[in-house]
C-alpha cells in the first residue's frame, strides 16, 4: 500500500456545521466530559461514512473553521446552505 492509501483508510476529512439546537453540544458534570451532534451534508456523507468503520476506538479529532470570512453567528442555515455559500476553494 502507499502511503497516501493508508492516510485514506485512517482519515475521514468531511465539513459539517452544529445544529441550530440547544442540545447540539451538551457538557456533562461528574468529570464525564461532553458530546457533540454534527450535521453533514449528503454531499460529504461518503467521507463521513468512514466513522462507521471505528465505532467503539477512539478517535482523534482537529476541527478548524472552513467557513471563508463570513459572520460565524449561529443562524438557522442548513449545513448545506453553509457550505455552498463558502465556495470552492475549501
Amino acid at each position: 500500500m502507499t502511503e497516501a492509501t493508508l492516510a485514506d483508510l485512517d482519515e475521514a476529512i468531511f465539513l459539517f456545521t452544529f445544529p441550530p439546537i440547544q442540545s447540539a453540544i451538551k457538557i456533562y458534570g461528574d468529570n464525564q466530559g461532553m458530546r457533540a451532534q454534527m450535521e453533514i451534508p449528503e454531499s460529504e456523507m461518503g467521507s463521513a461514512l468512514k466513522m462507521l468503520q471505528w465505532r467503539g476506538g477512539v478517535m482523534e479529532a482537529r476541527i478548524r473553521l472552513a467557513v471563508n470570512g463570513e459572520d460565524q453567528s449561529v443562524s438557522r442555515r442548513s449545513a448545506k446552505q453553509r457550505i455552498q455559500q463558502s465556495g470552492p476553494g475549501m
